[in-house]
């Protein structure tokens, strides 16, 4: 199972596979208060939770490569040194 537990995570590569089985959602305040400076989320995720990445105040890219994701809101809420958020050209909604 994946886990992002440590509070010092640089960059962190989401996996698009997890013991033997796709991901294609990532859960509500997932990643809520960690010390994360950089995120990929790969094509395979098409669901991305509310609040997803609430006050992880260090990040500051995000780079999201699915083209049928649905991004939940308030999905950087607290994210005060956010400079760049890459996103696929087919992305369908952000709420």
């Amino acid at each position: 199972m994946f886990s992002a537990t440590s509070s010092l995570l640089q960059v962190l590569r989401f996996p698009s596979v997890i013991d033997g089985k796709t991901v294609y959602k990532i859960g509500k305040l997932a990643f809520k208060d960690k010390s994360i400076k950089e995120i990929i989320i790969p094509a395979s995720v098409e669901s991305l939770g509310t609040k997803m990445f609430r006050d992880c105040k260090g990040l500051k890219a995000a780079y999201i490569y699915g083209k049928d994701v649905s991004i939940g809101e308030d999905f950087f809420l607290g994210c005060d040194k956010l400079e760049a958020i890459y996103l696929s050209d087919e992305i369908k909604s952000v709420d």
